[in-house]
């Protein structure tokens, strides 16, 4: 049985908040009272939603061994966008360069990246990559990347190539740099989930597209606003909202795009029972010529 229901869904979904919460409790025991203990607490939640989330589709591709009803070009792009997510998190957290860029250019305020915003970016990187080799060694099909996708990758690539040369020059800032590649991510995000949405339209089903790694990430998005505007009303700098605009698009465009699939997937396109329980073997032709063979009937003797 490789699709839940929704019910199976919620109650595995509740089960995994269950136990980040009960992490969050030990890791916010550390922080400072108040609202930094409440903000530790909900970033830990989040980040356990979210990480989880990039999981249910890497099994359920390895228990079909296909990627069919996957998008490709959702994948490439993912891939693209946690490359440049965990570019600007790891630099704005470990570089001390451009955090005293940051802070000249906010005020003198901190930036609002986490460990655990560092810690999910470059996860999430790892698990796309993940599922992009999954593309190349499973069953496609007959999908494969689009040109427009092809043309955003080759774009990107022309982008760093010319940024790699200015920026030893001075001609282009790390922060001008960084807040280039935070828009690029979203981009992505505001871009990436439609294929998938046109990809079920035209195949009028969400079979091969997990919808676990969605009721998480709608989860984890939820929460990852809650601590950006929390972090913000407990300080009294707003500034940690408009000097993140990655985290905060991230966030909002994300959770709109799941609440698309949740009504396509439970609404739209919902599975009947017998297609939800039984699967066939994608080796299996869907079509036979074979006659079934008529049952043997007993010779009956008739008087003559």
């Amino acid at each position: 049985r490789l699709h839940g229901t929704l019910g199976l869904s919620i109650l595995r979904v509740v089960c995994v908040l269950l136990l980040a919460a009960a992490g969050a409790i030990g890791a916010a025991s550390e922080a400072k009272q108040g609202c930094s203990r409440i903000s530790a607490g909900i970033g830990w939640t989040y980040f356990s939603a979210w990480t989880i989330s990039f999981y249910p589709q890497v099994v359920l591709n390895w228990q079909r061994q296909s990627v069919v009803g996957m998008s490709f070009d959702f994948v490439a792009l993912n891939v693209l966008g946690y490359m440049c997510y965990s570019a600007f998190n790891a630099s704005l957290f470990w570089s001390s360069q451009v955090q005293r860029e940051y802070a000249a250019a906010h005020g003198g305020s901190r930036s609002a990246v986490e460990p655990q915003d560092v810690a999910f970016a470059i996860h999430a990187l790892v698990l796309s990559l993940i599922t992009l080799v999954q593309i190349a060694v499973y069953d496609r099909g007959s999908q494969s990347f689009s040109r427009p996708c092809k043309a955003a990758l080759a774009a990107f690539v022309i982008f760093a190539c010319v940024s790699a040369i200015l920026l030893p020059l001075h001609a282009l800032k790390a922060l001008t740099f960084l807040y280039a590649l935070s828009y690029i991510k979203l981009a992505v995000t505001l871009t990436k989930y439609l294929p998938q949405v046109f990809l079920n339209i035209r195949r009028k089903s969400t079979r091969g597209w997990n919808i676990d790694n969605i009721l998480l990430d709608l989860t984890g998005g939820s929460l990852s606003l809650a601590q950006l505007f929390l972090d913000a009303a407990c300080s009294h700098d707003w500034t940690k909202v408009s000097g993140d605009p990655v985290k905060f698009g991230l966030g909002f465009v994300s959770m709109l795009f799941d609440v698309i699939f949740i009504v396509q997937h439970y609404c739209i396109y919902r599975q009947r029972p017998a297609e939800a329980t039984t699967t066939p073997k994608l080796a299996d032709p869907l079509l036979t010529t074979e006659t079934p063979a008529r049952p043997v009937e007993a010779d009956v003797e008739t008087a003559s």
